[in-house]
């Protein structure tokens, strides 16, 4: 049995990453753990009852586990462990790597820029712009955006990653369950992109549930894989702040977007700020805390729409803030049934997005009218 196959079998061990480390220690290292005699494991006086007979399920499934490795290569998987070459140098760094990766698709050089971007599930208009353009911005910069694939922020985040980075891996998923285990499951697609241009990767073996307690687990990979950490939009005592607290023991810059003081969303980036994270204010921002020049600028989309369409689009707020329909109603005087129609054509041609509740956002495209 090699070094690479007893980390892999460590990776079984259904442990906390702290209590792993402990038993390293104790036994001397991955090597004492599979040579000690099994009277010495169940005499050991700082393990639980549970976390022995966990070592020892895997000792005694040994030979069924490493032939079941065959079923990676069908999956487009692989297992890296923490002493393997291609193992993310940033996370032999953390006090608690872990005993390996299993990775599907691609991973960047280490030399790449990582940025870890977080936020809420339920996020505003807001966040999602201030994800999307930031996320870009850094992607096309060169750097790689790290997340963790959850609904809101961090999967559009990635999305944005995706659509506008230029080096091979512009986005890493790092998994609360196995890297085969898509969750959410409205990520679907986003997960799919990531295998195919970026990568996802996961410190627990395939077919290992998303369950509660291994999301923190799962949040200092993406603390320990990055350089820098943004939190976009978080609640008081969200997991964001948990990845936040992650990287400062780690040693990473974190930063945070600031927001409306009456949003829930934003009270916990601003109690960030305020104990000493970096405000975010623009992209200019954002690149200078990563040390990166601007990538090249996407030619803004040029929708042409008639001189009724114009008027009304003039009257929406800046991108990332919403406008209601019956606001709309009132500074436009148009009857409610033609503001409808004209809202539906714009949201035809990209220009504006619905949003629940009647409320309207201008996209990123711009409308030109001939006539004006």
């Amino acid at each position: 049995m090699t070094r690479e196959d007893r980390w892999y079998l460590a990776s079984y061990w259904n442990v906390g990453s702290a209590v792993r480390e402990r038993i390293l220690r104790e036994a001397g290292g991955i090597d004492g753990v599979f040579a000690a005699p099994e009277d010495a494991i169940r005499d050991a006086p700082s393990l639980s009852g549970r976390q022995k007979e966990e070592i020892l399920r895997v000792r005694r499934e040994a030979f069924g586990i490493l032939r079941d490795r065959e079923k990676l290569d069908r999956m487009g998987m692989r297992f890296l462990s923490r002493e393997n070459p291609a193992f993310p140098a940033r996370l032999r760094e953390i006090p608690d790597p872990p005993a390996g990766i299993f990775v599907i698709g691609s991973l960047p050089s280490d030399r790449c820029a990582f940025l870890a971007v977080v936020g809420a599930r339920k996020c505003s208009p807001y966040g999602e712009a201030c994800a999307r353009t930031l996320s870009a911005s850094a992607a096309r910069a060169g750097a790689v955006v790290v997340s963790g694939m959850a609904a809101g922020i961090d999967g559009i985040a990635q999305q944005a990653a995706l659509a506008s980075g230029t080096g091979a891996c512009p986005s890493i998923a790092v998994l609360a369950g196995g890297a085969d285990r898509v969750y959410p499951a409205e990520n679907r697609a986003l997960y799919r992109a990531l295998c195919e241009r970026g990568a996802v990767i996961s410190e627990n073996p395939p077919g290992t549930v998303p369950a509660p307690f291994r999301f923190p687990q799962r949040n200092r990979l993406i603390a320990g894989l990055s350089d820098t950490v943004l939190v976009v939009e978080a609640r008081a005592g969200s997991g964001s702040l948990i990845t936040a607290d992650q990287a400062l023991e780690q040693g990473r810059s974190v930063l945070a977007v600031p927001g409306n003081i009456f949003s829930e969303n934003s009270e916990g980036c601003n109690r960030l700020i305020r104990q000493g994270a970096v405000p975010i204010c623009s992209e200019r921002d954002l690149l200078e805390e990563l040390r990166l020049m601007p990538g090249e600028e996407p030619a803004e989309e040029e929708v042409c729409v008639t001189g009724r369409e114009y008027d009304l689009i003039s009257l929406f707020p800046p991108r990332g803030e919403t406008v209601h329909f019956e606001d709309l109603l009132f500074r436009s005087r148009y009857p409610s049934g033609d503001l409808s129609l004209l809202l539906l054509r714009l949201e035809q041609a990209g220009l504006v997005r619905a949003e629940r509740g009647g409320f309207y956002q201008r996209t990123g495209k711009k409308p030109v009218c001939p006539r004006r």
